[in-house]
């Protein structure tokens, strides 16, 4: 879980982090002047995909097990804890609660792959459209929607998503920021976690089960 304390204060979700730095040092600005209400929206509907990356990332990267959380912590965390986040009602909590419990009754299905994969499919048809017209996602200056939308991209090719053959604008904004050092450097992966993603590949390759299998494609 990401997480930064910075004045005293906790904060645990990536975007929130990437907004709260961009407002905290303003001497590299990483959100357009008068866009920061429409860039708080923009990062809102990237992470409404999160629990669809979550889906496709754990049948499409190493083998999680059939109980990757345990009964036991999934107990803890609906029952301990005031339930809120700044004093209002946590509306993340059900919503976890019943992703992890489906993957443990029955696991990441076809029919969710394919729901997930379509999800992001109309999202990244959106960017791929823009991007004909600028180079980032904001026009012509690297934006902080530029490194939310890396971070998931970058999850989604790690899970065979075929971006070049359904949207090319999108691949080819990706790789010239995902080989920057300053991106690879955060991206990299130990060599047992990339040797087991590799041989999940291999095996469901075999089956042909991979995602753009199971996507049609």
């Amino acid at each position: 879980m990401p997480t930064l304390i910075h004045d005293g204060e906790v904060h645990i979700e990536s975007n929130d982090i990437l907004l709260l730095l961009d407002n905290r040092f303003p001497k590299v600005r990483l959100i357009p002047p008068g866009e920061e209400y429409r860039m708080v929206d923009l990062l809102r509907h990237e992470d409404d995909l999160h629990l669809d990356l979550r889906t496709l990332t754990f049948r499409y990267t190493q083998p999680r097990g059939e109980e990757p959380r345990s009964k036991e912590t999934l107990r803890h965390y609906r029952e301990r804890g005031s339930g809120t986040v700044g004093g209002r009602p946590d509306s993340h909590k059900d919503r976890e609660l019943a992703f992890w419990n489906i993957i443990a009754d029955v696991g990441i299905t076809d029919e969710a792959v394919r729901t997930s994969a379509g999800r992001f499919n109309m999202a990244l048809d959106q960017l791929n459209d823009h991007l004909q017209d600028a180079h980032y996602l904001m026009g012509e200056t690297l934006s902080v929607l530029d490194i939310a939308w890396v971070i998931y991209i970058n999850r989604l090719v790690r899970c065979g998503y075929p971006m070049k053959a359904l949207h090319p604008g999108v691949d080819e904004w990706f790789w010239p920021l995902r080989n920057r050092p300053e991106f690879d450097r955060e991206m990299q992966v130990p060599p047992d976690v990339q040797k087991a993603v590799d041989d999940n590949h291999a095996r469901q390759r075999a089956e042909g089960t991979m995602l753009a299998d199971v996507m049609g494609i």
